[in-house]
């Protein structure tokens, strides 16, 4: 949360861009993966293609993060700490 405590039982929804898409946030997929973050505000997602992808992270309530990633390999581990967006 914006106090730096971690959020469980968040939604995870990574979407991926096609490769030569309008490069603005909420643009149309076409792959999602999906997660939940667990007590520690960790979440995975496997088997995740290459590729540039809209995550977004919502609460019950609201949307917290909507962020652009690019996954550059398959098979490595990568890791990103969202910032939660100002409410």
């Amino acid at each position: 949360d914006r106090l730096g405590h971690p959020v469980a039982d968040a939604a995870i929804t990574a979407t991926l861009l096609p490769e030569r898409a309008n490069l603005t946030l909420g643009g149309p997929g076409t792959q999602t993966y999906t997660s939940r973050s667990d007590k520690f505000g960790a979440y995975l997602i496997h088997a995740i293609k290459p590729g540039t992808y809209d995550v977004v992270v919502r609460s019950r309530s609201s949307t917290l993060s909507n962020e652009r990633l690019v996954i550059k390999s398959e098979r490595t581990f990568h890791r990103h700490d969202l910032r939660l967006m100002a409410l």
